[in-house]
């Protein structure tokens, strides 16, 4: 089974018991964690524009769909070693 981008099969009692009592509270804050050094860091690069932790995820999982459908992402050098980590650990891998 194929659960890269969907943590929820990993341990569904856990998930399961997240989701009927609070749903994207624990990921949330992991995100805004591990993603605040690379908003930082990225929004320096694009002055004017308000980049949000959001983005900066939307932008690891286009790394991720890229590779897959184009093999290469330029979005995938934006993040480093830790902030995949991160990613990789918000997801359930």
């Amino acid at each position: 089974m194929n659960s890269t981008l969907s943590p929820r099969n990993n341990c569904p009692n856990v998930w399961n018991e997240i989701l009927e009592n609070e749903p994207n509270r624990y990921s949330d804050q992991w995100v805004e964690r591990y993603l605040a050094g690379a908003r930082d860091r990225l929004g320096r690069q694009v002055p004017g524009f308000n980049l949000t932790i959001r983005d900066c995820l939307h932008m690891q999982e286009l790394c991720a769909f890229e590779t897959a459908a184009l093999e290469d992402s330029k979005f995938c050098g934006l993040f480093t070693e830790d902030e995949w980590k991160g990613f990789a650990y918000a997801n359930g891998d």
